[in-house]
């Protein structure tokens, strides 16, 4: 079995990323999988990368993709697999190749879904025109790769025939499996949100949230590129000196980033499988979402749901005066730390393995 790992330039290499910024959990976590996929090659099974696309924009790198796409021979693979979208259908490929799409999240085509209305009416063009992208290669591929139950939920909703989805969900680095060191104490309590200022990220519900407290020791960072929503968000939090805008923080800091907050907020609207939810949580921390909001059932499991900003301020106040109960951290911890990277790439070399039989 001979497979072809391919991705564009730049998504196979985390020497730049910076979190908070769009893509940045899509480039991480294909760089590690593809670094643990190799640990099961032998003298049966081999796992090549194919990078596509040249130049140091993502437009340039994405038009000169397409065009190789055209011309590159694949022949020699049994399976093809792209960790994000790609229009794999034009490569000259053998008809007996399968290729495998990954979906890290795909709009909802139920109009009783949460995400429905709101996703409709704020995407824009750009976004819509790359969901109509992404939607169209998942379903020309033979078979998905899902990263969560609603994602796959989503694809089927697309028509792609259930038994052609497997669910694969991501896994984390051994970084955020060690157990974190001791919090210094301190009379602060700092809350903190990491990841895209986008609107469905409903940061604002927590500024406001935020607001509500009147500790005045209390902070709350807020690290995401200041871009998309961050007019409107500093305007929300105008006044208020305890709320921080940190901007990005580099991939190596991203674990001592966590290791800083007493308490994450992810308050989304719609969100199939918010990294960020597990990273926290693998680092002991408690996450308060929006109970409201749309996200898979596995980040969700051991989140603090909020009912509205009234609940979360009461709820981040108690965590402050009186912690976070033993139990449920424990929980919650162990939990998460079984996310693991390794755990993902084996159950994406079963995939592998499953699809080159049949």
């Amino acid at each position: 079995m001979k497979v072809g790992f391919v991705a564009r330039k730049g998504n196979l290499d985390v020497s730049k990323v910076q979190i908070g910024l769009r893509g940045y959990s899509v480039q991480r976590f294909t760089t590690v999988l593809y670094e643990k996929l190799l640990e099961y090659q032998d003298d049966n099974t081999v796992i090549e990368r194919v990078e596509l696309g040249k130049g140091n924009s993502t437009l340039t790198r994405r038009a000169t993709s397409f065009a190789e796409l055209l011309y590159r021979n694949m022949t020699v693979y049994d399976i093809i697999h792209a960790p994000t979208p790609l229009p794999i259908k034009p490569l000259r490929i053998r008809n007996d190749t399968k290729i495998i799409t990954t979906s890290h999240g795909i709009r909802s085509v139920d109009p009783d879904s949460p995400c429905y209305t709101f996703e409709h009416a704020n995407r824009g063009i750009k976004n819509a025109i790359i969901d109509r992208f992404g939607a169209h290669q998942t379903i020309q591929s033979d078979f998905v790769i899902a990263v969560s139950s609603l994602t796959k939920k989503c694809v089927i909703g697309l028509g792609v025939d259930k038994d052609k989805v497997f669910v694969v969900n991501i896994g984390l680095d051994k970084r955020f499996i060690e157990t974190p060191k001791r919090k210094r104490s301190r009379k602060r309590f700092v809350v903190g949100y990491l990841g895209p200022l986008y609107p469905n990220k409903n940061v604002i519900f927590a500024i406001n949230a935020f607001r509500k407290i009147k500790d005045s020791n209390m902070d709350f960072e807020i690290w995401g590129k200041k871009a998309y929503e961050y007019v409107n968000l500093a305007k929300a939090a105008r006044g208020d000196k305890r709320i921080k805008f940190m901007g990005m923080t580099p991939e190596k800091e991203l674990v001592a980033t966590y290791d800083k907050f007493d308490a994450f907020v992810y308050p989304t609207l719609c969100d199939q499988f918010p990294a960020s939810v597990i990273e926290a949580q693998a680092r002991g921390l408690p996450v308060v979402s929006y109970k409201y909001g749309e996200m898979s059932d596995e980040p969700k499991k051991y989140c603090l749901k909020a009912e509205d900003e009234n609940d979360m301020a009461n709820i981040l106040s108690k965590l402050k005066e009186n912690g976070y109960s033993d139990k449920l951290k424990k929980r919650s911890t162990r939990y998460a730390k079984s996310f693991t990277s390794e755990k993902q790439a084996k159950e994406t070399f079963n995939v592998y393995k499953k699809v080159n039989e049949r």
